[in-house]
C-alpha cells in the first residue's frame, strides 16, 4: 500500500474533523437555538422547522460551492425559514443511510460530474430508500447547463440546478459530448467526442459522448436554484469592493484572461478571441496575460480595464463574469439569451454586452463602448446593482424559500 505524504495526511485529518465533528456539532447548536427560541425565545419563531442533510463526495471543489451558502447564510436560513442544515460526506451517509438520515426532514445530495452514471443511479436509489418517506433534491453543480444522468430524474423530487434553459423545452433533446456546448462544437467545427475525453488532456476521465433527452413527464423536476454569485470567491470579492471610498483608474481598455488550449473543446470556444484583440493593439491598449497571478493583482487588472471579454468555458456561466461586473468592467460575452439564471447579470445592453459566439461582432462592440463611454458606465452600474440587491436582500435565503416550496408542493416521488 503506497504511504501518505504528511501534508496528504493532515489535509485528510482536517477534512474529517469538519465533517464528521465539526459540522454535526453547529448543526447541532443551531438545532437547539430554534427549539430555545419557539419555546422560551422573547418573539417566537413561525413556521415548522427544516432539518436538511447535505450530503456530498467533496470530489469537485468548484461544484461544492453550490452548498457553501447555507453556511454564509446559517443564521439567516434559522431565523427566516427555521431551517438547520448539517454538510455530511456521503462516504460515512452510506455506512449507515436509514439511521443517519432519519434526523432529517429533506436530502440534499450532490454527486463529481466524474461519478460513473452507473455508480450516480446506484447512490440516488440507495439514498432515496433511506429516506423513507423525506424529499430527495438532487443539486446540481456542474458548469454547464444539461442534465448529466437523465436517468436519476425519476428517483428525485427536484433537480437543482446552477442556470437552466430559458426554454425547458430544450431538455428534450439529445446532445453530442456532455452540453449544448459540446453539441456546438461538434456541429461547427466537427469535434468528435469519444468515450474518453473530457475535452481537456489531463483530466482522462470518463466522458459522456451525448446528452439526453430528459424524459418529458421529469421535465418539471428541473428547478433554478442560485448562480455562481453565492460561491464564496464572489461573496469575498463583494465585501472586498462594496465599501470602497475610491474610484480606480481605467488604464487599460480591454482585458481577456482565460486558458486556450489547442486541440479542445475550449479551444473552439474562446480561440477566436485573442486574434480580435490581437488586431485592435494599435488602437487601444488592449492586455492578454498569458502567466497566471495571485487572486488581488487579477482583481487590480480587472478594476484598471474597461472592457473584460468572458467566452465560455465548460459551460455558459463562470467566476470572471460576476469578478469583471463587481470590479466595474463592462462585460462582454457570447449571446445567454438561452439562459435563465439568478441573480441575473445576463441582460442584454442591460447588464452586459452580448456577441456572437464565433466573436465575429466582438471588434465592432469592443470599438463602440470604448467610444461611447456614457453607455458603457450605465451598463456597468446596472450590473454592479443587480449583485449589490442580492446581497443587500439575502437572496440566496429568499431562493432557498422558492425552492422549498416548490418541492412541498410536488408529490413525494417514489
Amino acid at each position: 500500500m503506497k504511504s501518505l505524504s504528511i501534508k496528504t495526511y493532515l489535509r485528510r485529518q482536517k477534512r474529517n474533523l469538519k465533517y464528521k465533528v465539526w459540522n454535526p456539532t453547529k448543526y447541532l447548536i443551531e438545532l437547539g437555538r430554534i427549539r430555545f427560541a419557539k419555546s422560551f425565545g422573547p418573539s417566537r419563531t413561525e413556521g415548522r422547522l427544516v432539518r436538511i442533510a447535505l450530503v456530498s463526495d467533496l470530489d469537485a471543489p468548484s461544484s461544492e460551492q453550490q452548498f457553501y451558502p447555507f453556511s454564509t447564510y446559517r443564521k439567516s436560513l434559522r431565523c427566516k425559514l427555521n431551517l438547520v442544515s448539517a454538510h455530511l460526506m456521503l462516504n460515512e451517509v452510506l455506512r449507515a443511510p436509514s439511521w443517519i438520515l432519519s434526523h432529517f426532514d429533506m436530502v440534499f445530495l450532490k454527486l463529481s460530474y466524474r461519478t460513473d452514471p452507473a455508480d450516480a443511479l446506484a447512490i440516488v436509489q440507495t439514498l432515496k430508500r433511506a429516506a423513507k418517506g423525506r424529499k430527495l433534491i438532487y443539486f446540481d453543480g456542474d458548469d454547464d447547463i444539461c442534465i448529466q444522468w437523465p436517468e436519476i430524474l425519476p428517483h428525485v423530487d427536484a433537480y437543482v440546478k446552477k442556470h437552466v434553459f430559458r426554454d425547458r423545452t430544450r431538455y428534450l433533446q439529445k446532445y453530442a459530448g456532455k452540453s449544448n456546448l459540446h453539441d456546438y462544437v461538434h456541429h461547427k467545427y466537427s469535434y468528435v467526442f469519444t468515450s474518453r475525453d473530457y475535452g481537456n488532456p489531463w483530466e482522462k476521465q470518463l466522458m459522456i459522448s451525448e446528452s439526453g433527452p430528459v424524459p418529458s413527464g421529469e421535465l418539471d423536476k428541473i428547478m433554478l436554484g442560485v448562480d455562481l454569485a453565492a460561491d464564496d470567491v464572489i461573496w469575498n470579492l463583494y465585501n472586498k469592493v462594496k465599501d470602497a471610498k475610491e474610484t480606480v483608474p481605467k488604464e487599460f481598455d480591454i482585458i481577456f484572461r482565460g486558458s486556450v488550449t489547442k486541440g479542445t473543446i475550449i479551444y473552439h470556444l474562446r480561440g477566436g478571441v485573442e486574434p480580435v484583440l490581437r488586431g485592435m493593439e494599435g488602437l487601444f491598449r488592449v492586455i492578454i496575460p498569458t502567466q497566471r497571478v495571485a487572486r488581488d493583482e487579477y482583481y487590480r487588472e480587472m478594476m484598471r480595464s474597461r472592457i473584460c471579454i468572458s467566452p465560455f468555458g465548460y459551460g455558459e456561466i463562470c467566476w470572471r463574469d460576476y469578478e469583471a461586473v463587481l470590479c466595474r468592467s463592462l462585460l462582454i460575452k457570447p449571446n445567454m439569451d438561452h439562459v435563465e439564471t439568478y441573480p441575473d447579470i445576463f441582460q442584454a445592453h442591460k447588464t452586459y454586452v452580448p456577441v456572437e459566439w464565433d466573436f465575429s461582432d466582438l471588434r465592432e462592440k469592443c470599438e463602440y463602448y470604448l467610444k461611447n463611454d456614457e453607455e458603457r458606465e450605465r451598463i456597468v452600474e446596472a450590473a454592479y446593482g443587480v449583485l449589490d440587491e442580492f446581497y443587500r436582500t439575502e437572496g440566496f435565503v429568499n431562493a432557498t424559500a422558492m425552492v422549498l416550496k416548490k418541492v412541498r408542493e410536488r408529490p413525494l416521488q417514489g
